[in-house]
């Protein structure tokens, strides 16, 4: 099974790195790539049959945007320059336990 991944407002270099690291894993697929076109709802995101959505961390308000919606699809941040990278992950309805399971260390 293929994982697609959408590229959300990645400055063209960092486009470009994103794109030839996936091309080496037959199982990675980039379903599409958007500047600021994603609005107040994540269609674009829902349309393009992305599993994972890579978005520039600089993306502040777009970043918001999606988390808003409660995306049942991992986000991949990545910092402007590459120096940062993070996973947020849907980690379902907020419990007691699930949210101590959520804070303790590893």
């Amino acid at each position: 099974m293929n994982t697609r991944i959408l590229l959300i407002d990645m400055p063209r270099l960092m486009r470009e790195i994103v794109e030839t690291a996936v091309r080496r894993r037959p199982d990675l697929i980039v379903a599409g790539a958007l500047a600021h076109e994603v609005g107040r709802d994540a269609e674009p995101i829902d349309t393009s049959g992305a599993d994972v959505v890579v978005l520039n961390l600089g993306s502040a308000e777009v970043l918001l945007r999606l988390l808003e919606q409660r995306p049942a699809k991992p986000l991949v941040l990545i910092g402007r320059d590459g120096g940062a990278m993070f996973r947020c992950e849907p980690l379902g309805e907020l419990s007691p336990l699930g949210l101590l399971d959520m804070l303790a260390v590893p």
